[in-house]
């Protein structure tokens, strides 16, 4: 039975690279203590490696089954790394309506700062992230 991946990697991917890209998700981890910035690089940099060895391997798992299981543990992988970028675009797109309402609701305290980023959640995605990464 063949198994084709490669519909799979490109959507995957596609998505992965169009989260980490977008301004709000940017924008937010710059915010946010602990490195997390840096953390999201360094996991935007390990996702384009995993896409690479994806691809490369995907015709070599037909004639050896101990890569098609690397090739699901990868895939598994980069599901885990979408479920954690899906909730932290969420959280960004989240603080930047809400410091958008803030912002238009407070027009006469303009001096007031915008609502920011909470250092426990800070925290809680440094360690996703970091545990994504390793």
């Amino acid at each position: 039975m063949e198994v084709v991946l490669e519909p799979v990697v490109s959507e995957l991917f596609e998505g992965l690279f169009k989260i980490l890209g977008s301004n709000e998700v940017r924008d937010f981890a710059r915010q946010l203590v602990g490195g997390v910035d840096s953390k999201i690089k360094k996991l935007e940099n390990k996702l384009q490696m995993v896409e690479n060895l994806l691809r490369n391997a995907e015709d070599r798992q037909l004639m050896d089954k101990r890569v098609k299981v690397w090739l699901d543990n990868l895939q598994h992988w980069a599901y885990d790394a979408e479920d954690l970028l899906d909730e932290f675009a969420y959280k960004a797109l989240r603080h930047k309506l809400k410091a958008e309402h803030q912002a238009c609701s407070s027009k006469g305290f303009s001096s007031l700062p915008a609502s920011f980023p909470s250092p426990f959640f800070a925290i809680y995605m440094g360690s996703k992230i970091k545990e994504i990464n390793s």
